[in-house]
């Protein structure tokens, strides 16, 4: 039998964990602006980088992750 060990803190779960911070911070940031009734150029700005980012997690959720059905590589 061979004993497997677990890393700790792979690359995956390092950017996924940085990517959903980023996202996080970019909605505060949002609703910080509109709170403030900053100019709406600003708030559409920081929106849209806030969708990419999101996408790019979901994306990241959905093929790549260890637990997704659709990853190929486990």
């Amino acid at each position: 039998m061979s004993s497997q060990v677990k890393r700790r803190g792979t690359d995956t779960e390092i950017a996924s964990l940085i990517a959903l911070i980023t996202a996080f911070v970019t909605f505060a940031i949002i609703f910080a602006l509109s709170a403030a009734q900053a100019s709406l150029e600003l708030v559409a700005v920081f929106s849209a980088a806030g969708i990419i980012i999101a996408l790019l997690f979901l994306t990241w959720l959905a093929f790549y992750a260890p637990f997704s059905p659709f990853n190929r590589v486990k």
